[in-house]
């Protein structure tokens, strides 16, 4: 089976949020998923899957902005490497 990364800023109460837990218990038969946000929003869903938090909350500001997007990035890279990741959808602004 292969393994799925979906990814989502976090699991509060929204349509993308939504979007995200309903694709996972869609496609948990055909894959391992592992879900990944960024924040510990207080969670408005609960996946059935395996749920990672690497706790990148959103930061005000461009500069802290921009070192975001680079910390998110290589903090997916080593998930995906670790998780042995072959596909990943990303659901909303990640």
């Amino acid at each position: 089976m292969k393994n799925l990364l979906i990814i989502v800023p976090n699991l509060g109460i929204g349509g993308q949020e939504l979007v995200a837990v309903n694709t996972a218990a869609i496609l948990k038969d055909r894959y391992n998923i592992t879900m990944a946000t960024f924040s510990k929003e207080e969670p408005g869903f609960t996946p059935d899957c395996k749920l990672i938090d690497l706790d990148i909350p959103p930061l005000p500001g461009g500069i802290n902005k921009a070192c975001n997007v680079y910390r998110r990035a290589l903090e997916l890279k080593k998930l995906k490497k670790a998780l042995n990741i072959d596909m990943t959808l990303s659901v909303g602004s990640t």
